[in-house]
Formats: C-alpha cells, structure tokens, sequence
C-alpha cells in the first residue's frame, strides 16, 4: 500500500471465501480502522474498531471435575 497523507491506497487484500484478491484501500475515523475492498468504481467497507480492556469479558475460571471411583 502506498501512504497519501490521509489514506493507504493501491492495496490487495484478499477474501478468504472466495480466494479471491481485491484492490484495498484503508483510512482511519478517530480510534477506528476502514478497510475498503473494491473492484473498479463498487466496493464494500469493514470497520475495525479499536479494543479496551475494559471492553474485554474475563474468561470464567476453570474448574477440573475429578471422578469419583467405587
């Protein structure tokens, strides 16, 4: 991808169902991330948004069931 200030444009980006690879394009919006995937003048976005751990949900605790044996 080249930089053009705002934008990295000229990518490929590929789709993994189809396996196919598609011009890219992708921009930032504040603490977001949008990839564009296009083919000529059509195209469709996917926005990416940024993480916190705050935004993470703690994994419940494991706890191994031993058997009893009789």
């Amino acid at each position: 991808m080249q930089d053009t200030g705002d934008r990295y444009k000229n990518g490929k980006i590929l789709d993994p169902k189809k396996q196919k690879i598609y011009n890219s394009e992708l921009w930032r919006e504040g603490d977001t991330l949008i990839v564009r995937g296009k083919i000529g003048p059509f195209g469709r976005n996917q926005t990416w948004v940024k993480n916190t751990d705050s935004s993470l949900i703690p994994p419940a605790p494991v706890i191994p069931a031993i058997p009893v044996l009789k």
